[in-house]
């Protein structure tokens, strides 16, 4: 009976380290993902800076 406990109860901890190895590489996927997602807003964020200062010089 204890062994069949003990299978249980590796066969349960190995499920666990999958399920944690795979969350874990879904935190990375999403930390590169809004890494990714920072630059493009510094970057639209420049563009429309200077789009808004070539505006206000064609008006001037």
């Amino acid at each position: 009976m204890r062994g069949m406990q003990a299978g249980e109860d590796q066969a349960r901890a190995a499920g666990m380290e999958q399920q944690t190895a795979e969350a874990q590489e879904r935190v990375a996927q999403l930390e590169a993902e809004l890494e990714t997602a920072r630059q493009q807003a510094a970057e639209a964020e420049q563009r429309a800076t200077q789009l808004q200062a070539d505006l206000e010089e064609a008006r001037s």
